[in-house]
């Protein structure tokens, strides 16, 4: 007899954990999130620099000049 009341409050509290809105247990024993927190919150870790990337100079290169439209003209005269 003391088994089937023990199931039947088990089914009840897992019916009432559903009306409640659980979908998930996460841990093997329940957590009061109603008691204070006493260790500190975890800071985050810092991440390591990366090192710079060392680049070549920039040599700008001037485009070669092109012959006007007449000089064009001109030069298939030739």
């Amino acid at each position: 007899m003391q088994a089937d009341e023990n199931s039947d409050a088990a089914r009840a509290l897992l019916r009432w954990y559903v009306d409640a809105g659980v979908d998930e247990a996460v841990a093997a024993s329940p957590v009061n999130h109603f008691e204070t927190a006493t260790k500190p919150a975890p800071t985050a870790i810092p991440r390591p620099q990366a090192a710079p990337v060392k680049t070549a100079p920039v040599t700008v290169i001037a485009p070669a000049l092109l012959p006007s439209a007449d000089e064009a003209a001109s030069l298939a005269e030739r």
